[in-house]
């Protein structure tokens, strides 16, 4: 029982010793990509509004660029 432990524990500090070493394979020389240059998600503007269902209540979706979505919730 104590000699399972050992190894299994031996096998914990090995992996974790390989995983640490991997991290570091990335090396000194790495260059962080540029951001690509785009405006939006989209090829073409979205439109302001979306479909409007033929139910009660269904007005239509509008789309708002750049507002503060966090601080109005």
């Amino acid at each position: 029982m104590i000699g399972a432990r050992k190894s299994w524990l031996a096998l914990v500090i090995v992996t974790a010793s390989l995983v640490l070493l991997d991290a570091c394979a990335v090396g000194p020389q790495f260059k962080k990509p540029a951001a690509p240059t785009v405006a939006g998600y989209t090829t073409a503007p979205m439109s302001a509004t979306s479909s409007t269902p033929k139910v009660v209540g269904g007005e239509a979706q509008q789309f708002f660029d750049g507002r503060d979505i966090p601080g109005e919730w």
